[in-house]
């Protein structure tokens, strides 16, 4: 189960996180190949990394493997790790977890900041036609990164992480709040 925990537990984890890629590199590792953002990580393989990762809630689902959120990526701010919708949005990813999500916490339109181990990615068909993609929805996004027209529609490839910590907040008020399929 996950709890809501302070936001200096996410930060915490991001610095560990810092000084292993730092580490990682210093060994001539890659660091792209540790940390990613959600659309480096569908382009390669990093499975395994562990990332620190926010957004907005657009959808919710669950399966005998637990639950699982699907997040408009936004960039973290760096004060209280809090997602900042005022940015451009980035690449869509899920967010699963091995036991239940608090449905009143990890509502769909709530802000969230998860750290968490890559898994594979997931495919999953979005719309029949790429090109089609209604521009006001969050799955524009996936135009420019992890999209591909295939027989069956347009085929979207999503990164996973595996929830170890997560944080949520409610979305600001805003004058046009974001559309979502």
């Amino acid at each position: 189960m996950i709890l809501r925990s302070l936001p200096c537990a996410i930060l915490a984890a991001f610095t560990l996180a810092a000084f292993t890629v730092s580490n990682a590199a210093a060994a001539g590792a890659p660091a792209s190949g540790v940390f990613s953002s959600p659309a480096e990580a569908v382009a390669g393989n990093h499975e395994g990394a562990t990332v620190l990762w926010g957004g907005r809630i657009f959808e919710r689902g669950s399966d005998a493997n637990g639950d699982c959120i699907g997040v408009l990526a936004f960039p973290l701010t760096r004060r209280d790790g809090r997602p900042d919708t005022r940015l451009e949005p980035g690449q869509i990813f899920y967010a699963c977890s091995s036991g239940k999500l608090a449905a009143d916490q990890y509502a769909i339109g709530r802000q969230v900041a998860v750290t968490g181990t890559l898994e594979a990615v997931r495919e999953r068909v979005v719309s029949d036609n790429c090109r089609t993609l209604p521009p006001t929805t969050a799955f524009v996004t996936w135009k420019a990164t992890a999209v591909t027209q295939t027989a069956e529609g347009c085929l979207a490839r999503l990164p996973v992480v595996r929830i170890s910590d997560g944080r949520t907040w409610p979305d600001p008020p805003r004058a046009h709040p974001p559309q979502f399929m």
